[in-house]
């Protein structure tokens, strides 16, 4: 019997799955996070070997309401018109 050589695993994204931009696959594929060198939890500090890697999140608390900020900024007189114009650029830009 011939031994055959295992090929290395390579994580690819499912085929299914459409990337973020159609040309620049730089951005990467929506929920899929393939393992990159360098990344924080990768490294071998005092704390990380005792305590394990801690990901501090992005948004201190998810969970609570934005609504009070939100429409007091609603609000404001200025904010419309900065939406219209943030909207009429965004039209430019698609022309």
């Amino acid at each position: 019997m011939s031994q055959q050589r295992l090929q290395k695993y390579k994580l690819v994204p499912p085929n299914n799955l459409a990337p973020f931009h159609r040309i620049s696959t730089e951005l990467g594929h929506p929920d899929f996070y393939p393992p990159k060198p360098g990344q924080d939890e990768d490294q071998m500090t005092e704390e990380n070997v005792k305590r394990g890697f801690v990901d501090v999140p992005f948004v201190k608390n998810e969970f609570f309401p934005a609504h009070d900020i939100l429409s007091e900024q609603l609000r404001d007189p200025n904010t419309l018109k900065n939406l219209g114009d943030f909207m009429t650029d965004v039209m430019r830009l698609e022309d």
